[in-house]
């Protein structure tokens, strides 16, 4: 908080789904989504609308308390960037979110998606590697050392989000 006693607070949001799923055969989780940035001041303000960061990303848990997240930036492309998070919760909150790679400007994948329009997404887990897609591009491809627990969902950070068409798919490799 500053002097004035003005705190600035993220809103974190994260969905898991409650279905058994076989990460050792693999699963794929497809659909789309729409995200709008939340106004995170008042109306009458003249800076832009939302100056904290605004992301979606698919999640994983790795323990009861550990997870581990492929996140992308909402927004104009000149501030995107897509991450891997691990992602510490306690009493079913979230404590600590930590960016373990970044793809950024000059990398050669998505680096996030625009707000306020619809997009596609697909994420193939197997074992302890995942790897997701935004409009059929390679968002990231990574490897943890543990491998999943039986959770699989979605991470929301400053926005609304409206997702549809999910389907969940055994892999048969």
């Amino acid at each position: 908080a500053d002097p004035q006693g003005i705190q600035i607070v993220d809103c974190h949001a994260m969905v898991d789904f409650d279905l058994p799923l076989d990460f050792e055969k693999g699963v794929i989780l497809e659909g789309r989504f729409i995200a709008e940035k939340f106004r995170t001041q008042p109306k009458e303000a003249t800076w832009p609308g939302c100056w904290r960061p605004t992301t979606f990303g698919v999640s994983f848990g790795e323990t009861d308390q550990l997870t581990t997240a492929l996140v992308m930036d909402i927004g104009p492309e000149y501030k995107r960037r897509s991450y891997v998070q691990k992602i510490r919760m306690q009493d079913g909150k979230l404590v600590e979110r930590v960016n373990i790679d970044t793809t950024g400007e000059g990398c050669a994948t998505v680096r996030g998606v625009s707000d306020k329009e619809w997009h596609t997404f697909k994420l193939f887990v197997r074992e302890n590697m995942y790897e997701l897609y935004a409009d059929d591009m390679l968002v990231q491809t990574f490897e943890t050392l543990e491998r999943p627990v039986q959770k699989l969902g979605f991470i929301f950070q400053n926005c609304r989000c409206e997702l549809r068409d999910l389907k969940l798919y055994e892999m048969n490799v």
